[in-house]
């Protein structure tokens, strides 16, 4: 098994469209270990295999399901739910199907 430790910027869309700008924390599991590296594979960065993903955002998000935009124009939606709030708003990331 062949796993990467991950972070990136993101952004993060409500119902309402509008965009926050957040850092994605966690694990991903490539596709296709080997390749010239995450993102260059066939499969797009939001249906990778994440494990323990997070999110910090500046501000607090007035909702709890939203779509997190990838740098590579992917997008999946996930269900977001508060866990810390030091150092800005800190949640726990569930990705939808």
């Amino acid at each position: 098994m062949f796993i990467l430790d991950y972070e990136d910027r993101v952004a993060v869309a409500g119902p309402d469209g509008v965009r926050h700008a957040a850092l994605l924390t966690g694990y991903v599991e490539p596709d296709a270990p080997g390749r010239a590296g995450l993102g260059h594979s066939p499969t797009s960065l939001a249906y990778q295999s994440w494990k323990e993903l997070s999110l910090r955002t500046e501000q607090r998000l007035d909702f709890e399901v939203g779509r997190i935009l990838f740098v590579d124009g992917s997008e999946r939606v996930a269900e977001l739910s508060l866990k810390d709030e030091s150092d800005g708003f800190h949640y726990a990331v569930v990705l939808g199907q």
